[in-house]
């Protein structure tokens, strides 16, 4: 049995909750958190962002190289907003991705898996190819068309565009 003995200025009370101190300081410490690690994870999702479209700016380039150095079949770069993906193709087989002479992989990524598993959840936005999903090149390594061609490259809210210059073939990443 407990006896709880009253003195004046000593009062004893049964505690129901938390005291507001009490409560501002877990709210305190769970927002110091949530910065630490919100940051952190959109920080991952903008840097797969980026690698995906340097990948994607790399073979851009690998296309007009190759239609420089292949002349009589230069290269396409053909997308498909669906699956997401896009190839580096001949010109005469836009269907059959070219194979890299060096590694022997075949041009061909698709976003979340193989050589482009580290995409996962981005997408292809909006394409401006000239009005198809098919980029050509010439076989002095120009583009089919007399626009800027662009393609956006989509990870949940962000969004990074590979340019690509009409009057030069290069990419560029905005």
């Amino acid at each position: 049995m407990n006896h709880h003995t009253r003195t004046p200025g000593n009062t004893t009370r049964n505690r129901l909750g938390f005291t507001l101190v009490e409560m501002l300081t877990v709210l305190v410490v769970i927002a110091l958190l949530a910065a630490l690690v919100i940051p952190g994870q959109a920080g991952r999702e903008t840097e797969r962002l980026r690698a995906a479209a340097r990948t994607l700016a790399a073979d851009a380039r690998f296309a007009q190289v190759w239609s420089i150095g292949n002349g009589a079949d230069p290269a396409v770069l053909t997308f498909d907003t669906d699956v997401p993906s896009y190839r580096v193709a001949r010109r005469s087989d836009p269907a059959t991705p070219i194979t890299d002479p060096v590694t022997g992989v075949t041009y061909e990524r698709v976003f979340g898996s193989g050589e482009a598993s580290a995409f996962q959840g981005i997408t292809l936005g909006t394409l401006k190819l000239g009005g198809d999903n098919t980029l050509s090149y010439s076989a002095r390594g120009f583009i089919d068309q007399s626009d800027n061609a662009s393609i956006d490259l989509v990870d949940g809210t962000a969004i990074l565009t590979v340019a690509i210059d009409s009057e030069t073939g290069m990419p560029t990443i905005e």
